[in-house]
């Protein structure tokens, strides 16, 4: 089985952008949508280093519904993950599962047998919340703490996820 490779994609870092994450989105055409203490943040995946800003709707004001996790942003809606929203994907069926282990700040995808395919070490300053998740697809991993982000890219092919 070929090991697989990722690349973390060239986001600007979150304290740039803004002072505390509230929640991230799956990705959806091309898309992702961050929602934060400043508004909402657009990051185009084949351009990552160019955010699009809005800071109409700090912490999504108006257009997220905590009941069910959605976004409504620019005439698209966007399945959110953060503190008790949403349900991330760790699973997929490629024999992958993401494991976050928020304070030693690292995570891992291991397979089936346990063994580690890839591992990530990260800084945070909050160990209050941490999510991950593989987009729908398995192409890409996402994980949002409170004072950044990060975007994995599968370099290797992949297929969707399972529950």
């Amino acid at each position: 089985m070929q090991k697989p490779a990722w690349k973390v994609l060239n986001t600007p870092l979150g304290y740039d952008l803004f002072d505390r994450l509230y929640g991230f989105s799956l990705p959806r055409e091309g898309e992702v949508v961050l929602m934060s203490d400043q508004g909402i943040h657009v990051v185009d995946l084949q351009e990552p280093g160019d955010i699009q800003d809005d800071f109409n709707y700090p912490q999504g004001e108006k257009i997220f519904d905590p009941a069910t996790g959605l976004l409504c942003y620019q005439q698209h809606t966007f399945r959110m993950l953060g503190p008790g929203i949403g349900q991330p994907i760790l699973k997929n069926d490629q024999d992958e599962e993401l494991i976050l282990d928020l304070p030693h700040e690292v995570f891992y995808i291991k397979n089936s047998k346990g063994e580690t395919k890839f591992d990530f070490l990260f800084e945070t300053d909050s160990n209050d919340w941490g999510l991950i998740s593989f987009s729908e697809d398995s192409r890409y991993i996402l994980l949002g703490i409170p004072h950044d982000f990060y975007i994995f890219e599968r370099l290797t092919p992949g297929h969707g996820y399972s529950h």
